[in-house]
């Protein structure tokens, strides 16, 4: 285990390169960090699989308020390919950075602002109140944000969405190959764009003024409404089906 002091810090900035990225907050704002790294080793033989997870180096630095977390080999040999994990606990009002070549990332009540990669894995998140970006080139996107500000990406993932923020939302949800189910919570105020080439496109937002509209030869197309309409969403699939439906919430989570 490691415990790294928050004092002076408001973001956390982790890497690594096979592995899966695993935060969630803290019961309360303490002031430390916890972090537990899980190093396995692949080879031939059980001995030079331990070789490798030995020479793994965990680094932590400070730079300005943040604080990084990564693994480096401790020289400069060649080694078969080791999975370095991160399960880390932090102050919920800290801000994330986390990416991985290959490795889901998944984030849990974090209310900083989260930016989130990964080449390979899905991207699952609770939380990320202060503004949120999740990619993934090959994996499935699970979001469930208060955040006012969303970039979602997946290039051969679907992508499932609950946005629940308490007035205008702006940003993009799109995917190349996947489908969209997007949930929209009843205090969202944004228009909606919905695009997609090769797919069935369905807005089931009450009182949405929802109007769909069909370019031939091209994409379908559709416009819809939550709230006032302040912010502007963007919702794009090339190969896939978009549907847009109301968020269910607990009673007492509506004023």
């Amino acid at each position: 285990m490691i415990e790294l002091s928050t004092l002076g810090l408001d973001k956390l900035s982790a890497k690594t390169h096979n592995g899966k990225i695993y935060v969630t907050a803290a019961d309360s704002d303490s002031g430390t960090i916890e972090i537990q790294a899980h190093i396995r080793g692949y080879d031939a033989s059980r001995q030079e699989a331990q070789r490798a997870v030995d020479a793994v180096e965990i680094v932590t630095l400070v730079d300005g308020a943040t604080q990084s977390l990564s693994w480096r080999w401790r020289d400069q040999r060649q080694r078969s390919n080791v999975s370095v994990s991160f399960e880390i606990t932090l102050p919920g009002r800290m801000a994330l950075a986390a990416e991985t070549q290959n490795g889901e990332l998944l984030v849990e009540g974090v209310r900083g602002r989260c930016d989130l990669k990964t080449e390979n894995g899905r991207v699952e998140v609770q939380g990320a109140d202060g503004g949120l970006l999740a990619h993934s080139r090959n994996g499935a996107l699970e979001i469930e944000t208060p955040a006012s500000t969303v970039d979602l990406e997946s290039q051969n993932g679907s992508v499932e969405a609950e946005l629940l923020a308490d007035g205008p939302v702006e940003g993009s949800i799109k995917t190349q190959n996947g489908g969209i189910r997007l949930r929209i919570g009843p205090l969202v105020d944004c228009q909606i764009h919905g695009k997609t080439l090769n797919g069935a496109l369905r807005c089931e937002l009450p009182e949405s003024g929802a109007a769909e509209r069909k370019l031939l030869p091209g994409p379908k197309e559709l416009d819809a409404t939550s709230g006032p309409g302040t912010g502007q969403l963007n919702v794009e699939s090339q190969n896939g089906s978009i549907r847009i439906a109301p968020a269910e919430l607990p009673a007492d989570a509506i004023r």
